[in-house]
């Protein structure tokens, strides 16, 4: 995310590409909290809302929201965020800037992290052991 949006140190992070929403916050570049919201249908957005106020008594929450969600599902999501009145939350009533992150925005910054090669002597005694003769 860092290389994607360099200029964005602080935002909120919501995940929503499982059963389970994740939201973390970021600041400074460094995570500071992560809460979790069950995935419950219509409610979905209060428990969001909900778990963004438990935040916002902690820490001020950033005016930045990335959604990570699946392609046929950010433009929902950003609807269903379109209706919520935030300004409990934030010092406005200006909604947050909501930036649905996609596959395509990454894909080209992903990196292979391990430089080392294999372990060789013990892929010959894996590949040994599954084809040796049966006993």
């Amino acid at each position: 995310m860092r290389q994607a949006f360099p200029h964005e140190r602080e935002a909120l992070i919501l995940d929503a590409t499982g059963p389970l929403t994740s939201i973390a916050l970021l600041r400074h570049g460094l995570f500071v909290a992560v809460v979790e919201v069950a995935d419950t249908g219509g409610a979905w957005v209060d428990g969001v809302t909900k778990e963004l106020a438990g935040l916002a008594k902690n820490y001020p929450l950033p005016r930045t929201l990335f959604l990570l969600a699946r392609e046929q599902e950010a433009a929902a999501f950003q609807k269903a965020f379109a209706t919520v009145k935030f300004g409990d939350l934030w010092l406005s009533d200006a909604p947050p800037k909501i930036i649905a992150v996609l596959a395509s925005h990454l894909s080209a910054l992903v990196r292979q992290a391990a430089e080392s090669s294999p372990d060789l002597p013990l892929l010959l005694m894996a590949l040994y052991w599954r084809y040796r003769a049966p006993d």
